[in-house]
Order: C-alpha cells, then sequence, then structure tokens
C-alpha cells in the first residue's frame, strides 16, 4: 500500500510538472535570467500552448501596500505572458514563487530589492522594461487610491 502512495505520488507530480512545461514551454531568455533557469529540452517547444484559449493563467494579485507605496500595485499574468514565445520560467521559480502569489525567493519586494535586481526588477530595469525605479514611471505600477 505504501508503495502505491508513493507511485501515485510520483505520477501526480510528474503530471504537474508535465503541464507546467507544456504551458511554460522553451524559449530564449533574456541574458540576466538565464543563469538562473536551467535551460529545458527543446523538445518541449513543440508542445507549447500558444492559443489564448488554451492557456488558464493565474488571476491577478494585488499585493499589500507597504508604508511609503504610492498606491497599490496589482499584477496581471496576462499582460506579462508573452503567448508567441511562452516562459513561466522567466519569473519562476527565481524571482517569484509559484504557489505564493506576492513572495519571492529573494526576499520582500520592495523598491530598494528591484534596484538590485531582484524580484520585478530582474526585468523592469530599463533595459528589457521599463525602469520601475524612475519615479517617472510610478504609475506605470501603482495604481491611484
Amino acid at each position: 500500500m505504501k508503495k502505491l502512495k508513493t507511485v501515485c505520488k510520483v505520477l501526480i507530480i510528474g503530471g504537474f510538472l508535465l503541464a507546467s512545461d507544456i504551458h511554460c514551454g522553451a524559449t530564449k531568455q533574456p541574458a540576466p535570467v538565464l543563469a538562473q533557469v536551467q535551460q529545458r529540452p527543446a523538445k518541449l517547444s513543440d508542445f507549447v500552448i500558444k492559443s489564448r484559449e488554451n492557456v488558464h493563467l493565474p488571476a491577478d494579485y494585488t499585493f499589500p501596500m507597504g508604508e511609503d507605496s504610492p498606491g497599490p500595485v496589482t499584477f496581471s499574468h496576462e499582460s506579462h505572458y508573452n503567448f508567441e514565445e511562452p516562459n513561466c520560467r522567466n519569473c519562476h521559480p527565481a524571482h517569484f514563487k509559484v504557489l505564493e502569489p506576492g513572495q519571492s525567493p529573494e526576499g520582500p519586494i520592495t523598491m530598494d530589492t528591484m534596484s538590485e535586481g531582484k524580484n520585478c526588477g530582474a526585468c523592469h530595469n530599463g533595459k528589457l522594461a521599463f525602469d520601475a525605479t524612475d519615479e517617472d514611471n510610478c504609475t506605470a505600477c501603482h495604481q491611484e487610491q
């Protein structure tokens, strides 16, 4: 019975990982992330789901506001997921935990950590995407209250 439970767990976890690969796929990654993320086998790219109808992205997430925050920040996978070249591994698990919204293995998500290239700042650095630490870009993330 114990062996059967172990086999079932392996099959369930393996199925989850396969499903993650099917939805996330393998693509070229930006240089800063490339060193942190393992390359996926090229064959998986044949199974990448690129149709919006077949991708079920997580719901939007609003981060808790810090004391000095100019307004709430709501993250949307819809605006960050590249349907042409999907790759969830650009952010997960290096910068954000998969099953814990708003949590990062790099520590608290603050403007200081972003300026260090952590969390959102890994891409929002003025090179890959707009610079999150530039005061002219505050309203790109922070909504007015």
